[in-house]
């Protein structure tokens, strides 16, 4: 069997129930891959759901840290070191694509640290701005990175430091060494079925807390621009705390966002790291966990 198991898929389709099952059957600890639920303090604002096995990276940073795809694979590798050399099975999950993509292809080659000052400089420009001066010295990655204003000054900052295009910074050798050792299984689910279940699950969380939470974190300090609030929802929930929108309009603005970031998911998972199998997300968690580990032991003979 490959050493590691990863389970990919949008978000409501079930990919921490599964980990979870896995991890009890063949006894190993989740890793997260999700770039929210690094955040303390906004477990519903992140939809963070318990869970029997240990979970690792989620909830240990500060709401007003950046944190990279780097970062995250520097960290994710050495809990796998843990959790394997305890003798348990390593078991990543989670929607944040560029994050899987880091793990497969062995991290990104010798990226250098953020300069404050040069970003202070670019961060002066337009998001059409920063487009145009990437476009210029590295197209491959200003046209990926198009609709995401923080990766496209990421990209213009990684070449004024090191003259090397980040589009070229891949070893693919390294890349395809580290893809052998993951079984990836991708959670679908019918397109109708997962729209009502994030519908659903934006009412959830607004009455279980959402606002309160997002009110504490603010009274802690953390200005609405900060990295945590980022992620799907809190600009309506900003609106909602400023009474410009009722309950029901919050509501319905986080489900079609969070609905629009599941189809973005999908078609990253389908392109970017596509799974050696896909799932049917709508079967009981514990059957689809032994499907997932009945191909992961025929793969990795």
């Amino acid at each position: 069997m490959p050493k590691y198991i990863v389970i990919t898929g949008p978000t409501g389709s079930g990919k921490t129930a599964v980990a979870d099952a896995i991890c009890e059957a063949a006894v190993g600890e989740i890793i997260s891959a999700d770039s929210r639920q690094v955040y303390k303090g906004l477990d519903v604002g992140t939809n963070l759901s318990p869970t029997r096995a240990p979970q690792h990276l989620v909830s240990f940073l500060s709401p007003g840290k950046a944190y990279s795809a780097a970062e995250f694979f520097e960290a994710a590798r050495a809990a796998e070191r843990d959790i394997a050399v305890r003798g348990k099975l390593p078991v990543i999950a989670g929607g944040t694509g560029l994050y899987i993509k880091t793990l497969f292809d062995g991290g990104l080659d010798a990226m250098p640290s953020a300069d404050h000052a040069l970003r202070a400089r670019l961060s002066g420009l337009s998001t059409a701005g920063i487009y145009e001066k990437l476009k210029s010295v590295d197209p491959a990655s200003a046209d990926k990175n198009i609709g995401n204003p923080q990766r496209l000054l990421r990209a213009l900052e990684v070449f004024e430091l090191t003259g090397v295009p980040m589009s070229l910074r891949r070893d693919p050798a390294r890349r395809d060494s580290r893809r052998a050792r993951y079984y990836c299984a991708g959670l679908s689910v019918e397109r109708n079925i997962l729209r009502a279940g994030l519908a659903a699950r934006a009412r959830r969380m607004v009455s279980g807390g959402l606002i309160d939470e997002t009110r504490r974190v603010l009274g802690e300090g953390h200005p609405r621009s900060c990295p945590a609030f980022t992620g799907i929802g809190y600009r309506a929930v900003f609106d909602f705390i400023d009474g410009k929108i009722d309950s029901e309009t919050l509501i319905e603005r986080i489900a079609v966002d969070t609905i629009k970031y599941a189809k973005r998911q999908t078609t990253w998972f389908r392109t970017q790291t596509p799974p050696d199998k896909w799932y049917d997300a709508s079967q009981p968690a514990a059957v689809t966990a032994s499907q997932i580990l009945s191909d992961a032991a025929k793969n990795g003979g």
